[in-house]
């Protein structure tokens, strides 16, 4: 994309004239035709010196030849101001596009500013933004691409369902889809109980109905005209389709082919004229004019060929990224600073602290020096309004802007400092839940310990009942004698249950040694 070059132009010749980006030179030293017109200006110059006489070329007038220079320079210099006229119609286009969009939004917050419509006007906000993306890809690529609709969904524009939605519309375009959307979201904001005979200063309690917020409001409210409102937002929606339509049918109206077919004719015609005029001279040194010229007349056609589609790649491309920026940042910040019911409070309660003119401020000369720089008293006011690539949301603070401009204007203040300090908070329950964990790996652990001992006492009393069998098959006077340790009734029936209960929780606890949560 393009990158808008600022100046002064009352620089110097010299400063401008060593510059490379957005210049002749970056325009035409990347062009291959440049190289191919001076190769055959020094093969011309070649055959001139080695194999032509000197003096038989001479004799012919090349004075009536010359007249086809007259002809390019008109050919080039009028389709290079058709190129500009285009340019110059593209670009308050596409301002009067984005700015429709702050408009509306400025519109919806003094028309639309209950609590209760908080959700319908962000769902506008977004909807409109992604008009302003997806028409600007279009413009520039000619069609949604896979990352396209990634960069809506991940900016927060639209949903992956709504992506997918419009993806699938046949139309290939779904601007005025949006555009719709938008103007449903309006219509159902006008028809919710807010806007039909509530008091703006009085919020909801559901325990008691409609409160007062400020017992000494005298002023009786009355309903709003729902259909003036709508009217109004509706002109800014035909008004930005309006800008659509004409960006889209400038660019699908370029200037005819035959004219740009024949200007290229003339010029390539006259480019070998002039490289044959400079050859007749015999020297090589003649390459150095000739390119100067080549310079200029080629200069002229990639300008204008920029100027024709200013929505592609040049450096003298419309700077979109930056358009498209401006215009995020705007609207957000009109949202976020009206989006307190505090704000618009404050904002009327301050009426009846304004006073009138006094004879002081009537008499109060306007100062040159307010408008200008001490330090640079020729720079002019259009060169302080720049298309640049620094968002005002990822400006760096302790807190975040999108925090800051929400509070802008409203009488609480933004406890930054407080913030600051205390820092991030902490969970009290992530600690309790760490706590119990560790706790309940020790506890496994120990488990683990007790069950491998009671494994191997097992073992061996098994073996000390295998060798008993062993002793009583082979002397069986043995088992008449009884057995050899006396146990109780009641600990054989513990030891029982013991054994029940070992053998239905033999799997372990709930959770496993690998179910543990980190």
């Amino acid at each position: 994309m393009g990158k808008t070059r600022y100046y002064d132009p009352h620089d110097s010749t010299f400063k401008s004239m060593f510059t490379w980006h957005a210049t002749i030179f970056e325009l035409v030293f990347q062009r291959p035709e440049f190289y191919i017109y001076i190769l055959w200006n020094i093969i011309i110059t070649t055959v001139c010196i080695f194999w032509i006489e000197q003096g038989v070329i001479d004799a012919f007038n090349w004075d009536a030849a010359s007249i086809m220079q007259y002809v390019m320079t008109f050919f080039v210099t009028f389709y290079n101001d058709k190129c500009y006229e285009r340019y110059s119609v593209l670009y308050p286009a596409c301002m009067d596009f984005m700015d429709n969009v702050v408009l509306l939004i400025q519109e919806m917050n003094v028309s639309l500013p209950w609590k209760e419509l908080h959700y319908h006007r962000i769902a506008v906000t977004k909807y409109l933004l992604a008009v302003i993306y997806e028409y600007f890809m279009i413009v520039c690529g000619g069609k949604l691409q896979t990352k396209s609709w990634k960069e809506l969904v991940d900016k927060g524009l639209l949903s992956k369902e709504e992506c997918k939605m419009l993806e699938q519309f046949p139309g290939g375009e779904s601007t005025f889809v949006l555009t719709s959307w938008v103007l449903f979201v309006i219509r159902d904001a006008l028809v919710q109980n807010c806007m039909w005979g509530t008091d703006p200063l009085r919020e909801q309690d559901p325990a008691h109905g409609w409160r007062k917020l400020k017992d000494d409001n005298p002023k009786d409210w009355q309903p709003q005209q729902t259909v003036h409102i709508f009217n109004r937002h509706c002109t800014y929606v035909v008004e930005l389709q309006r800008a659509c339509h004409k960006i889209g049918y400038t660019m699908a109206n370029p200037i005819p082919f035959a004219y740009y077919h024949l200007m290229n004719v003339i010029l390539v015609f006259n480019i070998m004229l002039l490289a044959t005029f400079s050859a007749l001279y015999r020297s090589y040194f003649s390459a150095l004019p000739f390119a100067v010229a080549l310079l200029v007349y080629m200069g002229l056609r990639e300008i204008s060929c920029a100027l024709a589609d200013p929505f592609g790649r040049d450096s003298i491309d419309f700077p979109i990224p930056d358009f498209v920026r401006q215009c995020f940042d705007n609207t957000v910040a009109q949202l976020l600073a009206f989006q307190r019911a505090d704000v618009r409070e404050r904002i009327l309660a301050s009426v009846e602290n304004v006073e009138d003119f006094k004879d002081h401020h009537l008499r109060r000369t306007t100062k040159p020096g307010l408008f200008r720089a001490d330090d640079e008293p020729m720079k002019g006011t259009a060169t302080s309004i720049r298309w640049t690539d620094a968002s005002v949301f990822c400006a760096k603070h302790d807190i975040p802007m999108g925090k800051k401009i929400k509070y802008a204007f409203s009488a609480k203040e933004l406890p930054e400092e407080k913030e600051a300090e205390s820092g991030p908070k902490k969970n009290p329950h992530k600690e309790v839940k760490k706590k119990a964990i560790k706790e309940t790996r020790a506890e496994r652990k120990v488990h683990k310990e007790l069950k491998a001992e009671i494994a191997a006492l097992e073992s061996e009393y098994n073996s000390v009942l295998s060798t008993l069998d062993k002793l009583i098959d082979r002397y069986p006077k043995l088992h008449d004698k009884g057995p050899a340790v006396y146990v109780p009734e009641h600990l054989a029936k513990e030891r029982a249950v013991i054994q029940r209960k070992e053998e239905e929780k033999e799997d372990g606890d709930v959770y496993g040694e690998d179910d543990l949560p980190v």
